[in-house]
């Protein structure tokens, strides 16, 4: 039979714990006894997995040693056991005080620019300033976007590197440039008509488009692309073509 609300309230009163001075049924939110911002503790049961510690009887060991028993032709055995550690889980239950918030009301995400539990810290100015980042409402420290990373994520990340703090590493093959934000290979705007690309290191038909034009690869073999464009040094296996269209 679970105890009392009474009983655990007077419990709980013992340890220090406020806890209003009326009935209410288990689990319901109850306001504080000195009330602020909406903020009710609830009385729950709880039931968590705790790992125990003991000793167990691993085996005995046998030693001889000189006795006077002639018996024995004055060697005696004796055993000592030895214990190892063992560890077990076990299920422990109780009551804990939680804060909620009171029926009517729920949490709300700090406004931009501020953190921590009543939202009334301002996030550090630095972070404020960056344009690709942000301040978690959490504990105030800035968050880069995918693609920068510094004290105030205003900074690309380096040549070779990508996405989220910058550790992710690209995959392009020689003659392209790596977007430090999502990987994507771009080619140069130099590897026009050029073949810079091999066809096994690109996927065929791959396509990005930027803010100001766009990047097709085509996949052809040396002969074809003789015939077309008239180039020179192509050696034997399938390349792919890399054309800026404005």
């Amino acid at each position: 039979m679970l105890p009392s609300y009474l009983t655990i309230s007077a419990a709980l009163i013992a340890m220090g714990v406020e806890v209003a001075a009326y009935w209410s049924p288990l689990r319901k939110a109850v306001p504080l006894a000195q009330p602020g911002d909406h903020v009710c503790q609830q009385i729950a049961p709880f039931r968590e997995p705790v790992i125990i510690s003991t000793t167990v009887l691993a085996h005995h060991r046998i030693y001889y040693v000189a006795c006077g028993d002639i018996l024995k032709l004055f060697t005696c055995t004796v055993r000592r056991p030895v214990y190892r550690a063992a560890y077990k889980t076990e299920i422990r239950s109780g009551y804990k005080v939680r804060r909620v918030c009171c029926p009517g009301h729920t949490l709300k995400a700090c406004s931009t620019g501020y953190y921590g539990i009543n939202c009334d810290f301002r996030c550090p100015q630095l972070c404020l300033q960056g344009d690709h980042g942000t301040c978690r409402p959490m504990d105030g420290q800035c968050t880069c976007m995918p693609g920068y990373h510094g004290v105030t994520c205003d900074e690309e990340c380096p040549s070779g590197r990508y996405g989220p703090g910058c550790t992710s590493f690209c995959q392009c093959p020689q003659g392209a440039t790596c977007n430090s934000m999502t990987g994507a290979c771009l080619c140069n705007p130099s590897s026009r008509n050029v073949h810079c690309l091999q066809a096994t290191q690109l996927p065929s038909g791959g396509a990005v488009t930027t803010s100001h034009m766009s990047v097709f690869c085509l996949l052809l073999p040396c002969l074809l692309i003789r015939l077309l464009i008239n180039l020179d040094g192509c050696c034997g296996a399938l390349y792919a073509l890399c054309h800026w269209n404005k």
